[in-house]
């Protein structure tokens, strides 16, 4: 295995989307030589791609939003990250060859004035023993919130259930249903309200 290898970590969307649609992954430079670029790909109804730079978000994170398509359609994306030794990786692993698809609606204006959740990134990121996920709800409603790993195998459950409106928080304390302690890597975050999923990414430092 190349121990200075370029590692992309990303759950991919796989719900439906209406509005914008976030993109969230972690890129990990072990050859520290430097992140070049980490691009987000995207095309609607299998037309040709479009390209965004991704912002860096902290840390090994990244985001960008794939924009609201003007009617329902299909949307593929992948993502490419480079170092500073040349090294390209991407998510899925086949990229460009390979990429996620997910349905789009277009947004409404009045839903884009009141998005259901506004999210804050998890803290402290990196962690290891116990980080905070805060968001606010517009609207009183169900909410679920699962912590998953690269593969996006759910870990744990820390919400599933009514919440009122406002600020919420929950802690994580690395570990998982069966109360066992994870291992150091790159976790999701996944909320789930008013039928739209969001996804941020935390890391669980070594011991």
């Amino acid at each position: 295995m190349d121990s200075a290898m370029l590692r992309v970590a990303h759950v991919p969307v796989r719900d439906p989307q209406v509005g914008p649609a976030p993109v969230a992954v972690s890129v990990d430079d072990r050859s520290e030589a430097g992140v070049t670029s980490v691009e987000l790909h995207y095309r609607f109804a299998q037309g040709s791609w479009n390209t965004v730079a991704m912002s860096s978000a902290g840390g090994d994170e990244y985001e960008a939003e794939i924009p609201a398509p003007s009617s329902a359609t299909s949307v593929d994306y992948y993502v490419l990250a480079s170092d500073g030794s040349g090294r390209t990786e991407g998510a899925p692993r086949p990229a460009p060859d390979g990429w996620y698809t997910f349905d789009g609606e277009p947004a409404v204006t009045a839903a884009v004035e009141t998005a259901p959740a506004a999210l804050a990134h998890a803290a402290p990121n990196p962690f290891t023993e116990t980080t905070r996920f805060s968001f606010e709800l517009r609207f009183p409603g169900s909410v679920r919130l699962d912590v998953i790993d690269v593969t996006g195998r759910r870990v744990r459950t820390l919400q599933d259930g009514s919440l009122s409106g406002g600020a919420h928080a929950f802690d994580w304390d690395g570990r998982d249903e069966a109360g066992r302690a994870v291992s150091a890597g790159v976790y999701f975050f996944r909320l789930r309200a008013a039928g739209i999923a969001y996804s941020r990414p935390v890391v669980r430092g070594g011991f």
